[in-house]
């Protein structure tokens, strides 16, 4: 089986977004399939929805620090282990990246709503997409 940072930049170079990439790696993990991991991630790309906000790969990460933690992880009483692994993506994340927002990731330039996705596939290919994704799969 690839790794998952090789899974994840797979998905993205077919045309997923950051977001569905990222979830799509973990899919297994969720107990879903590829396609139903895509759907539930599809409106986090862009930074939500284009909107430029928080990075669609590190939305993903958040959404699988809850999956992770099992059925379990949903009840009242585990949301302290959530939020602190929450916490520690975020950390790691910022070390590496500087920001979490999509807008400065990609470069002010194309922080409005009118980028292409074209110009995101750009810049995620020009810094290298599997190293990309390796700081988010390796940060769960």
């Amino acid at each position: 089986m690839l790794k998952r940072e090789e899974k994840a930049a797979a998905h993205f170079l077919s045309g997923t977004n950051c977001a569905q990439a990222v979830l799509m790696a973990y899919a297994d993990v969720l107990g879903l399939t590829e396609e139903q991991a895509a759907m539930v991630a599809v409106g986090h790309g862009g930074g939500m929805g284009r909107l430029r906000l928080h990075c669609g790969a590190f939305s993903a990460a958040v959404m699988l620090a809850g999956a992770i933690e099992g059925p379990d992880g949903a009840k009242k009483e585990h949301r302290p282990q959530t939020y602190a692994r929450v916490q520690e993506i975020h950390r790691r994340f910022v070390e590496v990246n500087g920001t979490i927002s999509c807008a400065e990731l990609l470069g002010n330039a194309l922080a409005d709503a009118s980028g292409t996705a074209g110009d995101h596939h750009d810049f995620i290919l020009k810094h290298g997409s599997t190293s990309f994704f390796y700081i988010i799969t390796h940060r769960i």
